[in-house]
Formats: structure tokens, C-alpha cells, sequence
């Protein structure tokens, strides 16, 4: 067993109603008489994604460790992989959104949030590599929960933009 199970079945479960709550916005969004606006796509891409992505890493670690991996390796190996996919797939939904975003928005508040955001994400991904490179191997159960919930705060957040939006119209 590893350290930290419950907790990362727990975030299975969440990251599994947030896929269906996917659903509820779909489903209320109707949008026959219309296409997805190009940022409603990407909102609902990066929800997806956080829900997919959310429940493969919260499996993974004990699947792994289930088979025989030492729970430092399981630790060492997901922080780096879950470091990789976030530098990759952070690149490539940064280009999707400013894309998708460019005409359609431009709140102040994602200008000025958007700095933070990248300095926490970035420190994140930072020492998840450094886990993976062998230093700083007590934090890292924390610095793979914290991408977790990182992914769920964002998948939920476009959630409820999805959602007002639906409502609205």
C-alpha cells in the first residue's frame, strides 16, 4: 500500500464527477441552433482533460506500487512524468486558449491573476522535476497532490464558467 491512498482515491472520485458534470453543461448547452463558440471549445477541452487526466493520476500511484515498485519510486517516477505532461500540455492549451481567447476575451482579472497563476504553477512543476531528479524526495507525495487538485481547481472553474455562460443564454 502507499502513502497517501485515500487521498488519491478520493481525488479519483472527484475527478470522475467532474466528468460528469461535463455532461450537465453539455446537456444544457444545447447548442443545435448554433455551434461551441472557439472558448467555450477550449473551456470544455480543458475540463475534459482535467477530469481524464485527474483520474488516471490519482490511479496510477497505487497501481504501481500494487505491482512491486518501491513507494519512492512510484513517488519519483509519477512526479516526473506528471511534470512532463504538465510542461506539454501546458504548452499546448496555453496556445489553444489565447487563440480561442483573442477576440472574445480579455478580462481584466485573467491579466492580472494570470502571473501568479504561472509563478505557482510554474514552482510546482519545478519541484516535481526536482523529485524526479532525486532532490527533495519528502515533498513528494505534495507536490504530486498538489497537481491534483491543481488540475481539479481548474477543471472545476471551467465548469462554472461553462455553466453561468449556459445559464445566461
Amino acid at each position: 500500500m502507499i502513502g497517501h491512498q485515500d487521498t488519491l482515491y478520493i481525488l479519483a472520485e472527484l475527478s470522475i464527477a467532474l466528468a460528469g458534470f461535463t455532461g450537465i453543461v453539455t446537456a444544457l448547452g444545447r447548442r443545435a441552433e448554433r455551434r461551441w463558440e472557439p472558448d467555450e471549445r477550449a473551456r470544455l477541452e480543458s475540463l475534459l482533460w482535467a477530469a481524464g487526466g485527474g483520474v488516471v493520476a490519482s490511479l496510477a500511484p497505487p497501481i504501481a506500487a500494487s505491482s512491486g515498485m518501491a513507494e519512492a519510486t512510484v513517488w519519483r517516477l509519477g512526479n516526473g512524468v506528471f511534470a512532463l505532461a504538465h510542461l506539454v500540455g501546458g504548452a499546448w492549451f496555453y496556445t489553444r486558449w489565447r487563440l480561442s481567447w483573442r477576440d472574445s476575451t480579455d478580462h481584466p482579472l485573467l491579466r492580472v491573476s494570470a502571473p501568479f497563476v504561472a509563478i505557482a504553477l510554474g514552482g510546482l512543476v519545478v519541484g516535481q522535476l526536482a523529485v524526479a531528479l532525486g532532490f527533495l524526495q519528502p515533498l513528494a507525495p505534495f507536490f504530486y497532490l498538489s497537481m491534483l487538485l491543481w488540475g481539479l481547481i481548474v477543471g472545476l472553474v471551467q465548469f462554472v464558467i461553462l455553466l453561468v455562460g449556459t445559464i445566461a443564454n
